[in-house]
């Protein structure tokens, strides 16, 4: 049996990201594969199966050698393994297993991609997986390489859309790590639409926790007092299915007021939340940035916002608009959606490990 290991230094943040690392690490089992995560939390993969509600029986925790240990060592450490999946932290770390893949998740810039210790360490690492073409242009630039986009897999088989409430959903961790998801901008957007003549909508914020002071927690729902607008925290994947379903429209900001060029890091480098609002039927409304307008594609582009004033003018009309024809749209997006199936994350997945054990 072939051995993998896999290591992602953000796997504790729970996020979008950890779950496209686990989704390789199932992947790999389904090949055949005994797989170990890199990791000093052994309850870290109970915590990941309660949250994204991915089946992770068969996959071990063991330590993580990739830190504090001498160069033999680590060497010694990756030998037992036929493949590594690393996540790298913008840095390129020295991986010796017969097949090497090393993710971008995140598109740095300015982080010396191109020098010679790099280039050298890039000899050992066979395939550079990034999760959109957005994130492969910047990191191509960077690092002087041709990566291999991956889209990362979703639900969309599990995400159905239900009966339709007049609910706007924004899905997306509260916190301020690397990209500023929009909380207050959309809380304000709506608070307008409200004062303006909007009656019976609601505004549902959901998202983790990880990350964010309680300070800046309280007064995100202080400013949304008095409206109909209500937070789900930490909520697990049946919440999210439900609430995904049930919605109508759905609101991303994530990376508004951010330039994609110099700052690439600080807007959505895929999306998957956007996506599964769109395997729900909801009418979606994100903002004009980074991996957003390629799940979008050319022909929903339009459903894109550059500005508060159209984000608002674009909500009124598919509020006014007639039911029929929003059913039709959300049918087409949920058509989309299906593109980026889990089903096809591991087909991709294992045609890209059989072309490497075959050279």
């Amino acid at each position: 049996m072939k051995q993998a290991a896999i290591y992602d230094p953000y796997l504790d943040t729970l996020g979008g990201g950890e779950r496209y690392t686990l989704s390789v690490a199932v992947a790999l089992k389904a090949m055949g594969f005994g797989v170990d995560v890199l990791w000093s939390d052994k309850n870290v993969l109970v915590k990941s199966q309660e949250r994204f509600q991915i089946d992770l029986s068969g996959i071990k925790i063991k330590n993580d050698f990739f830190k504090g240990k001498a160069l033999v060592r680590k060497i010694y450490s990756m030998s037992k393994y036929d493949l590594i999946f690393f996540v790298s932290d913008g840095s390129v770390p020295f991986l010796t297993a017969k097949v090497n893949w090393l993710h971008f998740q995140v598109p740095f810039v300015g982080v010396g991609g191109k020098s010679l210790i790099n280039t050298l360490k890039f000899k050992g690492i066979g395939r550079v997986v990034v999760n959109s073409l957005f994130t492969k242009q910047i990191i191509d630039k960077e690092y002087g390489l041709q990566t291999d986009v991956l889209y990362p897999p979703v639900d969309t088989q599990l995400i159905k859309p239900l009966r339709k409430e007049k609910i706007i959903l924004s899905v997306g961790r509260f916190s301020k790590l690397l990209q500023v998801k929009g909380h207050d901008f959309l809380i304000n957007n709506f608070k307008e639409l409200v004062d303006d003549g909007l009656k019976g909508w609601t505004l549902m914020l959901a998202g983790g926790l990880g990350g964010i002071k309680q300070t800046d927690l309280t007064q995100l729902q202080k400013s949304a007092e008095g409206y109909p607008i209500k937070f789900t925290f930490a909520p697990n994947f049946s919440q999210l299915k439900e609430l995904y379903g049930k919605s109508t429209i759905y609101w991303t900001a994530s990376g508004y007021g951010q330039d994609e060029n110099t700052h690439p890091e600080r807007v959505e480098h895929f999306g998957i939340t956007l996506v599964e609002a769109m395997a729900a039927g909801c009418l979606v409304l994100p903002v004009r940035k980074g991996g957003f307008k390629e799940i979008l594609g050319a022909k929903f582009l339009e459903y894109g916002w550059d500005s508060s004033q159209e984000l608002k003018a674009r909500t009124k009309e598919l509020i006014m608009r007639p039911p029929a024809l929003n059913l039709v749209d959300g049918s087409r997006l949920r058509q989309r959606a299906l593109e980026f199936s889990f089903m096809k994350f591991k087909i991709n997945v294992r045609k890209r490990v059989n072309e490497d054990f075959s050279k």
